[in-house]
């Protein structure tokens, strides 16, 4: 996700994921209203999927890598980015170090990754450690706003 020259961010996010994994597939772009600091711009946000025989933590540091190259600084927790990459599952692995979790912890709770990640994979499958598919659980989210952007695609 990003909310500083969003599409421009999340294009070139994608761009340089791509070279990494060429099969990747992307959801459309949604905008939804910060959540936690609210005097900033909307967010755009996508989900990708890809599959990869490198271990999560290398993904993980590639991620991390990209955000790099694009310019990320935190200045504050849930304060503006020009990009944000999380590494949300990686199969069905159960993965809890101080560095990487996956599932992410908060995936869930959030309108802006379920509902685009139910359109790269089945609405019936279950989340890892919840056990609730992820339309069950999109329907607990319903309520949040979270508004797909048709002429922005990656």
């Amino acid at each position: 996700g990003s909310n500083i020259d969003p599409e421009r961010n999340l294009r070139k996010a994608a761009h340089l994921l791509r070279e990494q994994w060429p099969r990747i597939r992307f959801s459309r772009v949604y905008e939804t209203a910060p959540r936690d600091k609210q005097d900033q711009p909307p967010f755009l946000n996508a989900v990708a999927v890809f599959d990869s025989d490198e271990p999560p933590e290398d993904i993980h540091r590639i991620l991390q890598a990209i955000e790099q190259t694009l310019g990320k600084h935190v200045t504050e927790r849930f304060g503006p980015r020009t990009i944000d990459l999380d590494l949300l599952l990686y199969g069905d692995a159960v993965i809890d170090t101080p560095t990487l979790q996956v599932p992410h912890p908060r995936m869930h709770e959030r309108r802006f990754v379920l509902e685009p990640l139910r359109e790269l994979l089945s609405a019936d499958l279950p989340h890892p450690t919840l056990r609730q598919s992820w339309r069950e659980l999109s329907t607990a989210v319903a309520q949040q706003q979270c508004a797909r952007i048709d002429d922005c695609t990656l």
